[in-house]
């Protein structure tokens, strides 16, 4: 069991009964909503204990320290929702019916090869993933797809749920919204160096360009390196809740995990700089004033 236990950001093994549906910071309502669909570190017990592999693979997949982030926000007042259970289980930055037909004992329904998710699926990153971050099985065997069922609407599901209820409420108080779903990313991408941060709207699907001038410009007082779209140009929650016209907008974050990490190139290194998470958490809130002020002029000049 040693190997399934880490010092410094420990996994959370729970019976699955025990764990949340989601993790929810309500705080006063403004335009902004922020999103973390990676972070969840909880771990159902009943699974674990079936035909897996070591623990570590699984958690290779988290966004780790991102739900710490998620405190952060939730103190400086934004509201946030953030997954409970691991992306490694279930991935709500995924379509519902995203399974993988080559994970599961039995069969399961085709949803057809012109899904825009398909080469997510077939390359083992479904709704429930089939592989760890180094492309190693995650299952020793096959799991029945009643389980996947089970966990898609236990956990993706709510998710969902109180992500559109949370976004319908803001287009009722203030005529606009705007969705930010915050993720972390590896230092290297295709061989290359990331910058600290990568901004993704869908190659300006999502975002209009006033606010992505202000990103532009926040960024450039902050001394932090940032790029647009490349190689993330936004998942399925920014895609399927943002649009360029309103009225919910919406923006992707990548953070590079060598602003926070100790071992930032590593596959898995729970080990984290707590005060340095803390000031990135404020860099980002600071970075959501400067939007919500800006949402409410570009409201106006509609």
């Amino acid at each position: 069991m040693k190997s399934f236990l880490f010092h410094h950001h420990p996994a959370q093994l729970l019976p699955l009964a025990d764990i949340a549906a989601v993790t929810a910071y309500e705080r006063e309502a403004t335009p902004l909503y922020l999103s973390l669909p990676h972070g969840g570190r909880s771990y159902p017990t009943e699974i674990l204990a079936q035909g897996c592999y070591e623990l570590e693979r699984f958690r290779s997949l988290e966004d780790i320290g991102t739900d710490l982030l998620a405190t952060v926000f939730a103190d400086q007042g934004c509201s946030v929702l953030a997954a409970s259970l691991s992306r490694a289980l279930i991935d709500v930055n995924r379509p519902a019916h995203a399974f993988d037909s080559a994970l599961y004992e039995d069969d399961i329904p085709s949803h057809g090869d012109q899904d825009d998710y398909r080469a997510y699926i077939t390359s083992g990153y479904g709704v429930m993933p089939r592989l760890s971050a180094k492309r190693t099985p995650l299952y020793k065997s096959p799991p029945r797809f009643a389980v996947a069922q089970e966990l898609r609407d236990r956990f993706h599901t709510p998710y969902h749920a109180h992500l559109h209820n949370a976004l319908t409420q803001r287009h009722k108080l203030f005529g606009h919204a705007l969705l930010i779903d915050v993720h972390s990313m590896p230092g290297q991408a295709h061989g290359k160096s990331l910058p600290d941060v990568i901004f993704g709207d869908c190659h300006g699907r999502s975002l209009p360009a006033p606010l992505r001038h202000i990103i532009d410009g926040f960024m450039a007082r902050t001394g932090l390196s940032h790029s647009w779209n490349y190689p993330y140009a936004g998942g399925y929650i920014t895609k399927h809740y943002g649009t360029l016209h309103g009225p919910t907008y919406a923006l992707q974050i990548e953070i590079n995990r060598h602003l926070y990490l100790a071992k930032p190139h590593a596959i898995f290194d729970d080990r984290l700089n707590r005060d340095k998470l803390q000031s990135l958490g404020h860099t980002i809130t600071d970075l959501t004033a400067e939007l919500t002020k800006a949402l409410s002029h570009l409201s106006a000049a509609q």
